[in-house]
């Protein structure tokens, strides 16, 4: 009896996770797909694009972190933290299946890193809010 709560808990929390990296990868892409439409009429450089692009990455895990744990949530850092490194591999699968070029396993690794740390500290400012009344 005990092993199947466990095991439900543990499959709610993956969902939580899995949620929320997939909220992360369709702000991604829309916000890089505004990006593009603006780069046509605005020239910026490569190294503001670089920032812009982390940002971002960042506000990305953030939100997905924010829907994954939820206000007031259980298990925040990790839940923010699973997310952040889930959006990561997402989006480096996606980047590489729509032909960019392949990332260093350091690159790779140093995306996971800071997507892990943004989540994981989204996922604490979240379980750290007031839950929403009327729940």
């Amino acid at each position: 009896m005990r092993a199947a709560a466990n095991h439900a808990k543990i499959t709610s929390h993956m969902l939580d996770i899995g949620k929320g990296a997939l909220l992360a990868t369709i702000i991604s892409v829309a916000a890089i797909f505004a990006l593009a439409l603006g780069l046509k009429a605005l020239p910026i450089s490569d190294a503001v694009l670089a920032v812009v692009n982390q940002v971002i990455k960042v506000l990305s895990v953030a939100s997905g972190a924010y829907l994954g744990v939820g206000r007031g949530g259980e298990n925040g850092f990790l839940k923010g933290a699973g997310t952040g490194i889930l959006y990561m591999l997402l989006g480096t699968g996606l980047y590489h299946i729509l032909g960019g070029e392949s990332q260093s396993l350091l690159g790779v690794l140093s995306d996971m890193l800071m997507g892990g740390a943004a989540g994981g500290i989204a996922g604490i400012l979240t379980a750290n809010l007031a839950p929403k009344s009327g729940k």
